[in-house]
């Protein structure tokens, strides 16, 4: 059985709900109360390993979103880490299609597990430091459900 630790208290941007995370060393779970949560935003890092399963990172800003297939990271975070591009690939987001060069690193959640290295793709972004997409969050199961007083309970168990 895993111990249950409180990590941060955020409020949301979106929609000025408190969002409190949990975590134990297999899970990361947060909720709203009274009022459903329209994004689910946490801090992470993007990482690399720099040899001896060590990791140097940065701390970012991010956003769980069930509907991009491929992790994106903002240029900020990839000069940041001095990440070079490995390729090219189109993404198509809400604005269209658009070319992305791509690069290599890890995400870090708030319970220290490292999921990667595995493809970035490197584009701006709106309001966010980081769009974890399918790739990620298919590691793992992913919980998204109403509470009976309205808010949402997530959850995402490694």
């Amino acid at each position: 059985m895993h111990k249950s630790k409180t990590v941060t208290m955020a409020e949301q941007k979106s929609n000025q709900d408190s969002l409190t995370w949990t975590h134990t060393s297999s899970s990361l779970s947060a909720e709203t109360t009274g009022r459903p949560a329209r994004s689910l935003e946490m801090d992470c890092h993007i990482c690399v390993m720099t040899g001896n399963n060590k990791f140097t990172g940065t701390k970012v800003r991010g956003l769980w979103d069930t509907g991009t297939s491929t992790t994106v990271i903002t240029p900020a975070v990839a000069a940041k880490l001095n990440l070079k591009p490995v390729g090219n690939m189109n993404l198509n987001g809400v604005g269209g299609k658009r070319q992305s060069w791509v690069t290599i690193a890890c995400l870090r959640f708030p319970n220290g597990t490292v999921a990667g290295p595995f493809y970035m793709a490197v584009q701006e972004l709106p309001s966010t430091d980081v769009l974890i997409g399918m790739d990620v969050i298919s590691m793992g199961r992913f919980l998204l459900e109403p509470k009976p007083d309205g808010g949402t309970k997530f959850m995402f168990i490694l």
